[in-house]
């Protein structure tokens, strides 16, 4: 009901049952990162997209809505197409590379106010208040500091960066009789866990925000 896709989980062998799950599609993650590297010449590698960042204190009122294909969960507006908002004379490229930053937590932001929502309607309380994130991006310590203050909650990273990956091998190794449930939580434990620092009303008044940005960015390709 909230743009979200369903699919299958895992199963733990033949006679365990099948664990659906729901699944949120974000328009662009990590290769916002490559993008502002190929296309802007903004930087030279990741390491050095964290570094910029941290050298302002926010955006300066710019927004990034990367939808360069379209926008997707909740939306699905495949007419929306990639907007930078708020430019102005004193506009740097550290402004632009932290705003695409923001972005992508954004996405995941509205991707998990979905999942909440369509948990309610089915009569589950919704989500937990710390999430696991994994891929490339955790790398960005300023980003995970950003997911959590944008999407209020707990962001844990794990030990293994790659964990959906990882997951996926060991579910067939666990269903092949190969390696327990308990070695693969060992390997998929904390590594560290970033705690919002922003109130709600902060919160309240960036994502309405965001909101009217994705507005503006949606209808641009007839």
């Amino acid at each position: 009901k909230n743009g979200l896709l369903t699919t299958v989980g895992f199963q733990f062998g033949a006679d365990s049952p099948v664990v659906y799950a729901l699944e949120g599609s974000g328009s662009i993650g990590g290769n916002v990162v490559r993008f502002l590297r190929d296309n802007f010449k903004f930087i030279q590698d990741a390491k050095e997209m964290e570094e910029l960042c941290r050298s302002v204190k926010d955006t300066s009122g710019v927004y990034f809505v990367p939808s360069f294909t379209g926008l997707y969960t909740p939306y699905w507006d495949s007419t929306a197409r990639g907007t930078i908002l708020g430019l102005t004379q004193v506009t740097q490229r550290e402004h632009i590379c932290l705003a695409a930053l923001r972005a992508v937590a954004f996405q995941s932001a509205e991707m998990i106010a979905a999942v909440e929502q369509d948990l309610e309607m089915g009569g589950t309380r919704g989500v937990t208040t710390t999430l696991k994130v994994d891929g490339g991006m955790i790398a960005n310590k300023l980003f995970n500091e950003i997911q959590a203050d944008i999407m209020g909650r707990d962001i844990v990273t794990p030990k293994i960066t790659e964990i959906s990956g990882w997951g996926a091998a060991v579910a067939g190794g666990i269903g092949a009789q190969q390696i327990s449930l308990d070695e693969f939580l060992e390997q998929s434990s904390e590594d560290n866990r970033y705690t919002p620092q922003k109130d709600d009303s902060w919160r309240s008044a960036e994502l309405a925000r965001w909101k009217e940005a994705v507005k503006r960015s949606c209808g641009w390709a007839q």
